[in-house]
């Protein structure tokens, strides 16, 4: 079995589509590292050999931030980014956050209608 990046790939598939597995790899980041390794996109995982899976591996070991660095490096962004959108933000709605940019999955609380004045 190929295990690259710490991930076992399912030997079924094809590379192409098995190499997807990997935390930060897509289909064109997949095409890029068979074509720059010399691999056959059809072959499936279970038929590569050692020398084809050492190829992938220091491509993408070279080229690429994949698995555990991808994910450590995502909340420094969304941290560094979070003050820009919500100006942005504030600036095209001309209404308070209605997205919380540093925990997107916590919705805000509605407005209150008691304190809503009719004029």
């Amino acid at each position: 079995m190929a295990r690259i990046s710490g991930i076992d790939l399912p030997r079924n598939k094809r590379i192409e589509i098995a190499l997807t597995y990997i935390y930060g790899i897509g289909h064109t980041s997949s095409a890029k590292i068979l074509a720059e390794s010399g691999v056959d996109p059809g072959t499936k995982a279970g038929e590569l050999t050692d020398e084809e899976i050492n190829n992938i591996r220091l491509v993408i070991d070279h080229a690429y931030k994949v698995e555990g660095d991808l994910r450590r490096s995502l909340p420094e962004n969304a941290d560094r980014f979070a003050p820009l959108l919500g100006a942005l933000w504030d600036e095209l709605e001309g209404t308070p956050h209605a997205l919380d940019f540093l925990n997107p999955r916590h919705r805000p609380k509605p407005p209150s209608r008691r304190n809503t004045y009719a004029a």
